[in-house]
Formats: C-alpha cells, structure tokens, sequence
C-alpha cells in the first residue's frame, strides 16, 4: 500500500473545534466542511514535521486559512460535505512542489485494505494532540442508496487496528483522508454510534460534480481532477506509466512505462483506437483487437499512452500483469465498469487472452488491446474462436517517418543529457546532430532511435566512450545499438557490484543477467522463490559450482538493479535481453538444453513458466521475423531444435500437466508456444516429433487440438517415409492415423478426418492377413470402431453400421480370451457406437438391444480383478457415463420415458463427478448428457423441467462453441432446435389463452437454431440439411400457431423439398418425419384458404404412411392428427442424428 505524504496530513482549529484534513496543494487543505464556519471564515492549520529524534514528529507553526469553497450536506445531514481551505501565502509549509494528488474511487464487490491518518480526541495525551494512524478496509455497497432528497452517499471504513472503547473518541478524525493504492478515495465525515471502529467516509468522487471546488484545484494544481477506480486486486493490471527511481540504469530510461520521454507522434493512431473504445452501438460490449508491427516499432507506447488517456476518462485502464492468476483476471473482468486491458507481446500469452475472454462479465466496456509482432501463425484461429468479439482486422502499426524520428530522438537526447548533465556540470546548449543518419531502415524502430539518443548524450559527456563503443565498427547496426546499450547498463551493474560483495567481473554479470532473462522460480512464499532462483542460476557456466549462499546474493542483487517480476529479473526492454541471451546461447548452446529440462510430475506451473519464457525468449532468434524479414540465427535454432529434440515428450508432458484446471493460462500459452515451434518445416519434423506424439492421449482438452493434430500428422509423415516398411512402423503409422483422424474430429474437421479413418482400417487389414495376433486384432478393431463414428457424423449410414458392427466382432472375440475390465470397456463403447449407427438407419428395437447390452457388460458384467497394466480411474466410469446416456437415447425412441430418465439423469451425475475430478475434459460430453436429460423431459410431457435442462446445455455450448469452434456447433444446433420445440410443446399444453409468450420464446430458439446452421462450415451445412428441415418444420408449426399461415407455408414447403432431394435413401425415422412434416404443410395451406392444396398434401401423408406401415407392420405412428400446435411426440421425431 503506498501510504499518504505525512508532510501533508494537516491538524484543523476552527471556531467548531479541532478536526483533521488534507494538503491537497501546497496552501490548499480540504476537510470535511462540518469542522469548519462558513465561506470566508478561518482556521489555524498545522503540519508534521520531522522531530529532534529520528522516527519522531512535531507541529510545524500554525498558519491562518481561510475557508474558499464550501459543498456542506450533500446528503441532507449536514456532516457529509466538504470543505476546502486556502493560504495566502504560495507555500506555508515549505512542501517545495510536492507529487499532486492522485484520487481514487472505490469500485468491486469486495472489502478493500485502506488507512488514514487523523487526530481523534481519543488520542490526546497529556492535552497534547496526538496522531492516529488507522487500518482498515472499505466496505463497498453499503451506506450507497441514494433518493430524490439524498444524492449522495457514504461508504464505510471499517478500522481493523483496534478501536476506541467510545465510538465518541473518534471526534477530531472528521476530514482525514482516506487513503488506498496511493489514491484518495474520501474524508472521513462521522463515526457509527452503534458499530465500534466503524467510520462513514465521504467519496471524493461526489467533488467532481463541485464547479467551484474543481476550478480552485485545477488552478492549484495546474491539471484537470482525474478520479481513478481502484479496488481489491489492481495489481492485475500495471499503471500505464510510473516513476522512474532514483536509481535508475539505462535500460530503465528506455522502458515505455516510465514515460522519461513524453509521447509524441500516432496522434492518428491514437485517434482511431480511442473511437474503437468508445463507440459502440451495445452499452455492455466486449471486443478484441489486435495491433501488429515490427519489433519495437512503438506498440508498447502506444497502448500505454491509449490506457492513460482511456483512465483520464475514468476508464479501468491499463496493461495487464505477466503473472496475473486466473482468480484475479476473474474478478477484473466482474467489474462493474469500462475496460481497457492491454496485452503486451501476445503471442506468447494466449493463455491469458483467452482467460480474458472467456470470463467476460460485469456491467460496461470491456475493450482488448493485444500487441504482437506478427499475426500469421496464431491470430487466425484465435479470431475464428473468437469471431464476433475478433471482428476487426489487426490494426498494421506503420513506421515512423522522417520527422516523427528526429522529434523523439531530439526529446529523447534533451532528457537524457539533462539526467546526466547535472552531475558533470555540462550544458545541453548547442546539441549535435545524430550520429547515425535516422533515415536508415533500421530506425523504423522506436527502441533503436531512443538508443541512439541515449548513447550520443552519453558520447557527449564522455568522448572517450563513444570512441570505444560509437557505432561505426564491424556490426551490423542494430547489433551495435544493443551493445550500446548494453556497455551503458553493464556499467551500471559493475559500478555496484563491489557493494553487494560481488567481483566486478562484466562477463560473469551478462550471464547471470542472460539466464535470469531465460529462467523462471516459482514458489509459493518470497523464499521459496529465492530458492528456486538460485538452484536456476547453476544454469551459469561459472556457478555450476558456487555455493548456494553466494547464487543468493546474485539474486538478491539483481532483483535491486533491474525493476520487474519474480525472483528471476529478465533485463528489459525484450529486445535488448532476447540479444543478450542470444549472444550467451552462442557461447554456450547446451543452455537452451538446461533450460527446457522441465520436470512435469512436481510444481508443473513453475516449470510451464520456465519452458514458455525460454522459448519466448529465443524464438525470436531462432525463426527470425516473418513480418520484416528479418534473418534466422542458425546457431540458436541449431541449440534450440537439440533442446527440443532431447525434451520433447517431456514437453508434451508438461503441456498436459499443466491444463488440469480449466483456468491453466500459462498451460494454453505454452501450448500454442510449443505449435508455433513444431509447427516450422524442415529440421523440425522427424523421429522425435512423432515420439512428441505417442504422449498425447486421444481425448484431448481444447487447448491442445491444435498442438495434437500437428504432432500427429507430423507422425504420420515420418512413418510414411520409412523405408523399407517393418510390420512395427506400419502398425504405428495406422495407429497414429486412427488417432490423427480423432483428433482433427474433436477440432471439428468431421471431413478431413475421414480419409486417415479409413486409412488407418486399410492398414490394419493388411497387417491381420498376413499377422492376426492379438495386437493387429486390438488395432484393427479400434480403427473399425473409430471409422463408424467418423463415417456416421458426415452421414454415410450404411457404412457406417457395417465398421461398427465389424468392430463389435472383433471386440467380442478379443474379449473371449481376454475377459478383462479393459476388453469390457472396448466392447462396451463399440456397442454404444453400434447402438448409434442402427438408430441413425431407423432400426430402433435393434438398437435399445445393442444399448442395453452396452451397459450391462460395464456394469453387471464387469469382472473385479484389475488389469495389467491397470485402467486410469476415470475409465470405467466414462464408459459407463456414455452407455448410460445411449440407453436413455434408446429408450425414449421406444417410448420408456420413465426408464429413459432414470438413464439419462444417471449419465448426468456421472459426467458431472468426472469433471469435478479432472478440470475441463468432460465439459463437451456434461453438455451432452444434459441436451439428452432435456429431450427425454420433453418426451416425458415435463415441459418446465425440459426448458430447464435444455437451457443449461444451450448455455454450456455457447461457450464451448469458443473452444472447439464448428465441432460443436451440430451439436449446440440441435439443442436449440430441442428447445424451440419443448417451448412449442409447451404452449400446446397451456392453451390458446396463455400460449403467446411461449410461442415468441420457440420462434427465438429456432431461429437461433437455423443461424447456427447457416453458420456451419460448407460440408456440415450439407450434412445437416435434414436437421435444417426439420427446424424449419418446428418453425412453420410455431409461425402457424401466431396465425403467420403464410409463413408457415413457406417455411414447411422448403423443408420438403429439402427432405425430396434424399427420398430414396430415407431411413425409417427420416420418412415419419417427412409425413410429419407434409401434415404441418398441409394444416398451413388449410389455414392459407388453400383447400385443393392442403387436401393434396393430406393424402400425400397418408399415401406415405400406409407405404411406412408396409415396410415397418410393426412400428406405430401415434398422434398423426394435426392441432393448431403439432403434438408432443413430434419431440421423439427430431433427433439431433448425432451421439448424444
């Protein structure tokens, strides 16, 4: 907490007695207005002062004020206002320009830590005034409820170090300020009589309404009053700008944060930005924007510069902290207020944009500015997450020109020479022109021109300097501006050395810096973290055999001279450290190897930070720069692939590890790290990368899909190219295509995930003619099952119940001599598979059968010896959820509804256990399970309680929809389209009298349901057409029951002809459909005035029927008669076709 000015704090005399109050400037005090007369009467007004001893106060002298402004009783109670005072003099307390006051106003939901310092009469001691200093916190909501008579409020500061045994003792504290972060947020105005140590405290907020009050501000203060939120948390988010300290280095001159040169220049930018923050049409919105441009081109600033003026707005406004946890990017984003937050170098943060967005909330804007160097390799997919709130293009941060270089190296060079100059008593008079021509390409960044500023200011004072390090030289120029700038902050380090104990050894230094800058130490407490960074620091080649003791005092020092994060200190700016780790990668290039040496079994956060800030760091290096064509180094991409190489299932291990909660942001980061660097061709593909593949399992969470299929089709080409081809490599080469068309399955790809299926079925048959052991058997098996369900999501059901059936086979013979809990599961989800494909063909008796069977062998059946090697924990169990919930598929197809349930609320609770005991690789197959208890309510005639079930899985999908994009959307589409029709069912049972309100909720639904179709990728939208249909057949029933006949006329008329096109290869499910759907377009016609036509379509359906009725003697088509509203079995009719 940065605690109040004590110079400032002010002892009150008035005629109304002694009370507290405030240096606001130099001669302004401002109190609560009760302690003091009217406009124009005066106060005596004293200070503290350092006293005789050390750590003591005394009294300045008392100064007349005299009271200027006056706001008393802003609530009506006549306690409440304020008061500001005035001297005459320009500064009675010789304060000598103090820092202005920054105010604050206190926002969240949760109690904040605040203090202040006052004079309560219950501090006198021997008739001498004495200080209080007071902790506490601010109690947001209460004391905040305002009428027509009481337009202000009070907030409550609740003391929490000790309080008086009168609440009256606290008189005299009336007009101290209340203080937290650094920022006044009130004056406290009264006690509680009834609460002990609770205090009411007037905001300063209700001041900017006081015209009076701010003009006498702004005149002392020379700058507008800006009152900042502040709350419980804010450390999730940087300043925009802070002060530099008086120790400062020369990397520290150079860090946009503090500001030393003022921002000039992107007025346009600047402009276009701030309008996308504040305009837009919804009052709550969230948006995404990505600002892109070459390294050090001024992005930083610029976001830095956009935050204060968006927090000059009274915006929460700033940069957002690189070890922000998940809990409390949670509570920023339930803020009840505008937003902006900036995500610096967001490449490598994905993980937390992504935390950002998915927890989105709280009333305001809320606007995401990320920075990135290039977007090609991650922002696509990211936007495509993301695409309503993503719609925007990246925002292309151009060079500089001409003469925006020359005004920021002429700011630049002044301050810099004044920061210096001081010292050495030099003159900034005539300065010399840059001694390297701005022009050059390598000046389009902003770091290098304030570089050159700096190390010709530098040259100025110390000619003998420039002469060693002046820039001409062998280097390439923007080399040599980095060992500039470098010399300048090694000069830094050495010079302050010998103070800490540490030999003034400039080599010794940079590696330290080097591997602090590659490095990560968590820990839960300051010392553990200091643990941890020393046992890192033996990364240096020159400690590997120092004693712990002095590792320590490296940390310790460098946490001193270089401002930032953590125990480690990485030197910045980014650019400048990325340069000196490359130059020690040079040196030493098995670093790279000591460094991704993660240990994913202990502490996987720690060593997920340890490996995404290694390759951070040097992936730059390593690639080059896509953007600006920058060159690759070959010898740190050459260290870093051997790193890789050596560690990458450890990796993968790490990745996994580290996404075991929901809310793992750096496990995401690292992920989408670990893409962009497998992702490279040429030396990055090979035996490892498929070795990289064997640690992925086959069900994966969403953040590493896109980690999975790339390691996955990389093991499929290094198999393909063996030669010649062993029985062993060809049958890890099918299992690896089996597994790569699961994958790009989960992600969405249904189609592209067809070919490696079959391919995978192709090999495996090839193996078990000439070798039907029981490994190729297992294989192949496995690849049939996995065909089925490839093959029946893109509706090929034919085949699809010939691999199902197949893989059953094979299952069942397998389990003969291996009657294992493993051989039961296989079956067991074979037959849930088998039991799917036979619906989907209409053979619905066959496939509750198949069902039923399914879950007696992994429940009845289930043999109690364990395995070898024994299941994972939640196997058995995730097999038993998905038989549960297919049964509940089946038995509402047979009209069981009280079985299906049963069935189906049991596979809820089961799914429901798994992911509270695994975070996040359960959510898709919860929404599932719900979306089924939903229909089955629905079948059932429990219309509130199918609404109920089938709104959480619409909800649930939404967001999952964010994380498997189009791989859910079938999935959310017939949930909407299920929930359009309970609604439709519902009305029905309410009557014509009390239907409206449900009919308007059904027609939202559907069409909800029909964008989501239209909005499918080009090969599921043909695949779904039929599901199509029949939403358009639930909307032409619900438009039909608001007397739109017309409407539903149309509506019913395109979902035939739909439905034509595929006669010939209906499924018995799919022709009852159909004669649902041509009675719906039948009844619309009737109520059209359209007789001929309705009566045409009346017998089409019978005609239909009486066909049906030949095929199938033994199936009945109940409640055929067309209502106003068609009736509730129309429910059982309109499966989503798709493994619920």
């Amino acid at each position: 907490m940065n605690s109040p000015d004590l110079r400032r704090v002010a002892f009150v005399r008035s005629a109304r007695g002694t009370s507290s109050g405030y240096l606001v400037a130099p001669r302004l005090v401002l109190t609560a207005a009760h302690c003091v007369g009217e406009v124009g009467d005066g106060a005596e007004v004293q200070v503290l002062r350092p006293g005789a001893r050390q750590g003591a106060r005394q009294a300045s002298p008392a100064v007349r004020f005299e009271v200027v402004a006056l706001s008393g009783g802003v609530r009506e109670t006549g306690v409440d206002g304020f008061a500001l005072l005035r001297a005459s003099s320009a500064d009675p307390f010789e304060l000598r320009t103090p820092r202005p006051v920054t105010w604050g106003r206190l926002t969240g939901t949760e109690p904040l830590a605040a203090e202040a310092y006052a004079f309560p009469r219950g501090a006198t001691e021997a008739r001498r005034q004495n200080l209080e200093h007071t902790l506490g916190h601010l109690i947001p909501g209460t004391g905040t409820v305002t009428g027509s008579a009481r337009t202000g409020w009070y907030q409550v500061f609740q003391v929490s170090t000790g309080s008086f045994t009168e609440n009256a003792l606290w008189q005299g504290a009336s007009g101290a300020a209340v203080f937290s972060r650094g920022r006044l947020l009130g004056l406290i105005c009264e006690y509680d009589a009834c609460e002990a140590g609770r205090l009411k405290v007037i905001p300063v907020q209700l001041l900017s309404e006081q015209e009076e009050f701010l003009r006498l501000l702004t005149e002392e203060d020379a700058r507008s009053m800006v009152i900042e939120p502040v709350w419980k948390g804010q450390e999730v988010l940087e300043p925009p700008y802070v002060d530099l300290a008086d120790s400062s280095s020369a990397a520290d001159l150079l860090l946009p944060q503090h500001k030393l040169v003022g921002f000039c220049g992107r007025e346009k930018d600047l402009r276009e930005l701030t309008q996308w923050c504040t305009t837009d049409s919804a009052p709550h919105s969230v948006a995404l924007r990505l600002v892109s441009g070459d390294h050090s081109v001024g992005k930083t600033r610029l976001a830095r510069e956009l935050c204060a003026r968006m927090a000059g707005r009274g915006w929460v406004a700033g940069p957002l902290n690189p070890l922000a946890k998940a809990t409390d990017i949670t509570r920023l984003m339930g803020l009840d207020e505008d937003r902006l937050i900036v995500v610096d170098d967001a490449d490598g943060r994905i993980g937390e944009l992504d935390a950002l967005l998915r927890h989105r909330g709280g009333e305001g804007k809320v606007r995401i500015l990320a920075t990135t160097r290039y977007e090609s390799r991650w922002w696509p997919a990211f936007q495509h997450r993301y695409g309503e709130l993503a719609k925007k293009e990246p925002y292309r941060l151009l060079c500089l020109d001409a003469a925006e270089r020359e005004d920021i190296y002429t700011k630049a060079y002044r301050t810099f020479l004044r920061r210096r100059a001081e010292p050495e008593g030099k003159s900034d008079r005539g300065l010399p022109q840059p001694s390297v021509n701005l022009a050059d390409p390598d000046f389009a960044s902003c770091l290098f021109v304030l570089i050159l500023a700096m190390s010709d200011a530098h040259s100025f004072l110390h000619p003998e300097w420039d002469a060693q390090h002046g820039t001409t030289g062998s280097l390439p120029l923007p080399e040599s501006l980095y060992e500039q700038a470098l010399a300048l902050e090694r000069e830094d380090w050495i010079d302050n050395a010998e103070r800490a104990c540490l030999p003034r050894d400039p080599v010794l230094l940079d590696r330290v810096v080097a591997v602090s800058s590659l490095a990560f130490a968590g820990g839960r407490t300051r010392g553990e973290q200091e643990t941890q960074a020393a046992e890192r620091l033996r990364m240096v080649p020159d400690l590997r055999d120092a004693t712990e003791e002095y590792r320590r005092r490296l940390v310790r020092y460098f946490q001193e001279r270089i401002d930032g994060y953590g125990a480690l200190r990485a030197l910045r700016p980014a650019r400048l450290a990325q340069h000196l780790v490359a130059n020690t990668v040079r040196d030493f290039p098995e670093l790279l190897c000591e460094a991704l040496d993660v240990d994913p079994t202990r502490q996987p956060e720690a060593w997920a930070r340890q490996a995404l800030t290694t390759l951070q760091m040097v992936s730059a290096t390593a690639f080059g720069d896509d953007a600006s064509g920058r060159p690759s180094d070959p010898v740190v991409r050459g260290a870093l692939r051997v790193a890789v190489e050596r560690h990458a299932s450890a990796l993968i291990r790490l990745v996994r590890a580290a996404l075991e909660t929901t809310d793992a942001t750096t496990g995401r980061s690292l992920a989408a790290a670990l893409e962009t660097v497998f992702d490279r061709p040429g030396d990055w593909e090979g035996e490892f990368a498929a070795t990289a593949a064997r640690e992925v399992e086959e069900k994966e969470p969403d953040a590493l899909l896109n980690l999975a299929i790339i390691l996955r089709k990389k093991a499929v080409a290094f198999y393909e190219t063996q030669k010649p081809l062993s029985r062993e490599t060809q049958f890890r080469w099918a299992t690896e295509n089996r597994q790569l068309s699961r994958v790009l399955a989960d992600a969405g790809h249904r189609h592209e995930a067809h070919d490696p299926a079959l391919q995978a079925v192709r090999q495996f048959n090839a193996l078990t003619r000439l070798d039907d052991s029981y490994a190729y058997l297992l294989g192949k098996a496995h690849s049939l099952s996995n065909a089925g369900v490839r093959q029946r999501e893109i509706g090929r059901c034919s085949d699809s119940l010939e691999s199902a059936r197949e893989a059953v086979r094979i299952y069942e013979t397998l389990l003969h001599g291996h009657p294992d809990r493993s051989h039961h599961r296989y079956l067991s989800i074979a037959q849930c598979n088998l039991s799917e494909s036979l619906a989907q063909a209409g053979r619905s008796r066959e496939a509750l059968q198949v069902a039923t069977d399914a879950l007696d062998l992994i429940t009845t059946g289930l043999p109690a010896e364990p395995p070898q090697p024994p299941l994972r924990p939640w196997e058995i169990p995730e097999a038993e959820a998905l038989a549960w919930r297919t049964l509940a598929r089946r038995q509402a197809d047979a009209e069981k509804f009280d079985d299906a349930l049963v069935s189906a609320d049991r596979a809820k609770d089961l799914y429901q256990r798994l992911r509270d005991s695994r975070s996040g690789w359960w959510e898709r197959d919860f929404a599932r399970a719900l979306a089924v208890l939903g229909r089955c309510h629905g079948d059932a005639r429990h219309w509130n309680e199918s609404i109920k079930f089938l709104s959480e899985a619409v909800d649930r999908y939404a967001e999952l929809e964010h994380l498997y994009q189009e791989a859910e959307r079938p999935y959310h589409t017939a949930a909407l389209r299920n929930l359009a029709l309970a609604h439709l069912n519902k009305a029905h049972a309410l009557g014509r009298d009390s239907w409206k309100e449900e009919l308007d909720e059904g027609v939202r639904w559907a069409d909800r349901a029909r964008r989501h179709h239209d909005a499918m990728a080009p090969e599921e939208h043909h695949a779904e057409r039929a599901h199509n249909a029949w939403t358009m057949g639930i909307k032409a029933a619900l438009e039909l029951a608001l007397d739109n006949s017309s409407g539903a006329r149309d509506l019913a008329g395109k979902a035939l002809d739909i439905l034509e096109q595929d006669a010939r290869d209906d499924t018995w499910k799919q022709r009852r459909d159909r004669i649902r759907l041509t009675r719906v377009h039948g009844a619309a016609l009737r109520a059209c005035g359209e007789a001929d036509a309705a009566t045409e379509q009346f017998h089409k359906a019978d005609r239909l029927q009486k066909s049906l009725n030949d095929a199938e003697p033994g199936q009945q088509l109940n409640g055929l008669t067309i209502p106003p509203v068609p009736p509730a079995d129309w429910q059982r009719n309109h499966a989503d076709g798709h493994p619920a």
